[in-house]
């Protein structure tokens, strides 16, 4: 939209709209400076970024819909050098990121930036991988050992990577004895419970069923070797990589777990329509499956596939049967979940906890209460703090 000068005439610049963006900047005009802007820290746009495009605006030609190269690569550059001034010496930062030691004060904001990161498991995982690369292509043969290592430790940090954030915060973040309060500081208080909403976690855990299943499905028909269990005397078992003869056991045990799978989709959406929505939640904090939750289950996947390729192609002994029949006896129950929640608005504010519990326990969702966590610390006096208001945790 445009508006209309004292002249008389339609003024084209970027600063006549009147949408939701900073100051009445044209929409298009503003998306385009926020993605130059995302070489600042998080910190400082958040601070500065509706001044900054606003400024732009006004310096811009009439009608333009987009911030000029040059200025943009100018943002870019002045963002890094930004984000160099407060990065921590190398030292401390990798106290920080190996051995998860804390950061001086001076440092509180940017650890604060890093938490709330949507690629934390990637970044806390970088050195490992480096490391566990290097390793595989030193040696040929420690590559099935480097791959199964690597995926323990990525699978059990993704599937613990609520919990280990919120230590990361309790450990970085919290006000210590003796330290001076300020505005990232936090004590400990009374926050609502965080559920993810089921709308938005469903179709990840869908998908990392499905292509498990899949993936499974295809290394059980096509691999070369698996684990067999042969006697050696009294007492004696030896267990060992044999090749794969005849009818294959692992194969008709995924199709029969998928068949049971398809079986029991009725049953679950019963369940779900007979428990959910389920009582109001007033004490909880409802939130959309963000970058943490899509970068774990882009992770998984990737693992799951490539431990599938390596059985099919005779690198590894098969032996995910097990993970693979589970994944093809939950798929279809969670695709249908999903599509059952995606369908019905009464649905939309359902947590993904709640769907668990209506589906698999056949009961009905549980009122949350308040549960202790951090928030952020007020000042009363020199020598007194309050918790701040209950948020999420």
């Amino acid at each position: 939209m445009t508006g209309a000068t004292s002249e008389g005439a339609t003024d084209t610049s970027p600063c006549t709209t009147t949408g939701n963006g900073a100051q009445g900047v044209d929409p298009r005009f503003e998306r385009s400076v926020s993605r130059w802007l995302r070489a600042y820290p998080r910190r400082w746009r958040a601070a500065r970024a509706a001044e900054v495009t606003a400024v732009l605006a006004d310096l811009a030609e009439p009608g333009a819909r987009r911030l000029d190269l040059r200025s943009g690569l100018g943002l870019v550059r002045s963002g890094w050098a930004t984000r160099w001034r407060e990065h921590p010496p190398p030292l401390p930062w990798l106290g920080y990121r190996l051995l998860d030691q804390r950061l001086p004060a001076q440092h509180r904001a940017w650890v604060r930036d890093d938490l709330a990161g949507g690629l934390l498991h990637v970044r806390a995982l970088s050195p490992y991988f480096a490391f566990m690369g290097y390793l595989a292509f030193r040696d040929d043969g420690l590559t099935g050992l480097v791959m199964m290592t690597t995926g323990i430790v990525v699978v059990s940090w993704v599937l613990l990577g609520g919990h280990r954030r919120r230590e990361s915060v309790r450990r970085h973040l919290s006000l210590q004895p003796g330290e001076a309060p300020d505005a990232q500081s936090l004590i400990t208080g009374w926050v609502y419970r965080t559920r993810v909403q089921a709308v938005g976690i469903l179709p990840l855990v869908a998908g990392v069923l499905g292509l498990g299943a899949v993936a499974g499905a295809v290394a059980a028909g096509r691999a070369h070797r698996r684990l067999v269990a042969t006697g050696c005397g009294a007492a004696c078992v030896n267990v060992e990589g044999g090749p794969v003869d005849g009818m294959r056991t692992e194969l008709l045990v995924v199709v029969a777990a998928l068949l049971l799978g398809l079986a029991l989709v009725p049953l679950v959406r019963r369940r779900l329509l007979r428990h959910l929505p389920g009582p109001d939640q007033p004490s909880r904090w409802l939130v959309y499956a963000g970058w943490r939750h899509r970068t774990g289950a882009a992770i998984i996947a990737a693992f799951a596939g490539g431990w599938a390729i390596a059985e099919a192609s005779g690198h590894l002994v098969l032996v995910s049967t097990p993970a693979t029949a589970a994944c093809c006896l939950l798929a279809p129950g969670a695709i249908a979940a999903s599509l059952l929640v995606r369908g019905r608005p009464e649905l939309r504010d359902v947590a993904g906890a709640d769907v668990w519990r209506a589906s698999v326990r056949s009961r009905s969702p549980q009122v949350d209460g308040w549960v202790p966590g951090l928030v952020p610390a007020v000042v009363v006096t020199s020598a007194e703090l309050a918790p701040g208001s209950p948020g999420p945790a």
